[in-house]
């Protein structure tokens, strides 16, 4: 993938990711990525994560927010695959 950036982690480790999709969720007022860390390309399946973005800094998701997040995930993922 070409898409890669660095990152800060809540935990204070950068990391360096390969972005899949970017979103935004007006009514959370916040924006999210869907990112693989360390994919090679020559695996059939990889992991993909989802993070809220904020001031270069990857947020762990709330429990309340998982799957208003996901169903927004799959509608952008609907759109880019065709």
């Amino acid at each position: 993938m070409e898409n890669k950036i660095t990152f800060d982690r809540e935990d204070g480790e950068t990391i360096t990711v390969d972005i899949i999709l970017g979103f935004e969720i007006e009514e959370l007022n916040k924006k999210y990525i869907a990112y693989t860390i360390n994919d090679n390309g020559e695996d059939e399946e990889v992991d993909v994560l989802i993070s809220e973005v904020e001031n270069n800094s990857l947020k762990n998701i709330p429990d309340e927010e998982i799957n208003i997040i996901l169903e927004y995930y799959n509608e952008a993922k609907k759109l880019v695959e065709n």
